[in-house]
């Protein structure tokens, strides 16, 4: 899905958090089922699937992009 986005749009603009990387995180055990999948699963193979994204794509920082894009044509996508 991420490889879809990224193909089909002019851009992609993404944060990550420490733990989104952090497969020894401690476990929350009162998540909901859906909060314990989108938290966990995966976990120990993301740094390769992110190295492996970062080097087939070509991303810039947000300094960069301020000055590049025109922020004014980006359309609002709201989820």
């Amino acid at each position: 899905m991420i490889r879809y986005w990224t193909e089909s749009s002019d851009y992609i603009m993404t944060y990550f958090h420490p733990r989104d990387f952090d497969p020894d995180q401690p476990i929350i055990k009162d998540l909901s089922i859906t909060r314990k999948f989108k938290s966990y699963v995966g976990l120990s193979n993301c740094m390769n699937k992110l190295e492996k994204w970062t080097d087939e794509f070509q991303f810039t920082d947000l300094e960069e992009a301020i000055k590049t894009i025109d922020w004014s044509s980006v359309p609002i996508i709201k989820l």
